[in-house]
């Protein structure tokens, strides 16, 4: 893999998400790659989860990896354990929207993941505002979001999570 710039967190190496990457994962699902500076990670078949159906549209990103969008690795068994990132480019007002999925619940991953991904976003003076959603049922991704300080906003709706339920967390006044 192309060398990058890794985000680490007490647990965690947040990891670009690289073209290189991608095309392991849509040849193999289950696989084991050298990433620099962490060695040898395993990427087990349930990594990516929903986000593996992105990745045709992510590989028409220029450069080598997706901007803003990064796979959590598990720093201490070098096992991929998440993805997340930014969905969009900064929008109007400096907001930008992140998504996210773990495949490892009640460990904390996303908790720590989000946090470092919200603050490296937060550091850049394009971004004022973070946002986010949540389908109206999945209670543990609404308290990742509460953990980061994100508040609801409001509410929506979209065709694969049906109704939904929308944050944000920024210096923006809401």
């Amino acid at each position: 893999m192309t060398a990058m710039r890794v985000i680490f967190t007490d647990r965690l190496a947040l990891v670009p998400l690289s073209h290189e990457l991608m095309r392991w994962r849509m040849r193999r699902d289950d696989f084991r790659l050298h990433v620099p500076g962490l060695g040898l990670v395993t990427f087990p078949p349930t990594w990516p989860g929903d986000a593996l159906a992105m990745f045709p549209s992510f590989l028409s990103s220029r450069g080598d990896s997706v901007p803003d969008s990064y796979v959590a690795i598990n720093r201490g068994e070098f096992v991929a354990v998440g993805q997340l990132g930014a969905t969009g480019d900064v929008g109007e007002g400096g907001a930008i929207e992140i998504g996210y999925g773990f495949g490892m619940p009640g460990r904390g991953y996303a908790t720590e993941a989000v946090a470092a991904l919200v603050a490296h976003l937060l550091a850049r003076t394009s971004i004022s505002t973070v946002t986010a959603s949540t389908a109206v049922d999945n209670v543990a991704s609404q308290r990742v979001l509460e953990k980061n300080g994100f508040r609801q906003v409001g509410t929506g709706w979209s065709e694969g999570d049906g109704d939904l339920k929308l944050w944000s967390r920024g210096s923006v006044v809401e």
